[in-house]
C-alpha cells in the first residue's frame, strides 16, 4: 500500500472479511503505520488479529474475543466426565492438582479431543480448573 492513498495519515486500521482454511468467512483487522506522512514513506503492518470463529465479529484494534465457555461435570462409573463446548477447545485447557497447598502446582490434563476428559475413579479425587490457554 503506498502513502498516496492516505496522504496525511501515519496510522490506519483496515477491516477484512476473508474465507479461511475451513472454507468459511472470517473477520480480521490490520493496523498499518508509518513514521511520517511523506508520500514516499510506505505503510508497514504494525499489528493484526482475526477471529478464528467463522462469521463472528471482531472489534478493530482489539484481539478476538474468547468464545463463552460453560462446563459440565457428570458422574459416571465412580469417576467424572468434564466437558465444555467444542468451539471453545482451542482457547481453554483443563488442569488438575491433588490439593490446594502452596507447594502443589497445577498440571495440564490431556483431553484428547480438546473439550472433554473422563477422570477415572482412582484419579477423580482432586481439584480441576478450566483456564485460558
Amino acid at each position: 500500500m503506498s502513502g498516496s492513498e492516505f496522504p496525511t495519515l501515519t496510522d490506519v486500521l483496515v477491516g477484512l472479511r476473508f474465507v479461511g482454511g475451513d472454507g468459511k468467512p472470517h473477520h480480521a483487522w490490520i493496523r498499518l503505520t508509518r513514521p511520517d506522512n511523506d508520500l514516499g514513506t510506505l505503510f508497514q503492518v504494525a499489528s493484526y488479529a482475526y477471529n478464528p470463529l467463522p462469521d463472528e465479529p471482531i472489534q478493530a484494534g482489539l484481539p478476538a474475543p474468547l468464545p463463552p465457555v460453560s462446563s459440565t461435570v457428570d458422574a459416571v462409573s465412580g469417576g467424572f466426565v468434564f466437558s465444555w463446548a467444542a468451539k471453545a477447545a482451542p482457547y481453554y485447557k483443563l488442569q488438575t492438582r491433588p490439593d490446594l497447598g502452596p507447594a502443589t502446582e497445577w498440571t495440564e490434563v490431556y483431553t484428547g479431543d480438546g473439550h472433554s476428559y473422563i477422570a477415572p475413579p482412582d484419579s477423580a479425587q482432586g481439584y480441576y480448573r478450566l483456564i485460558q490457554r
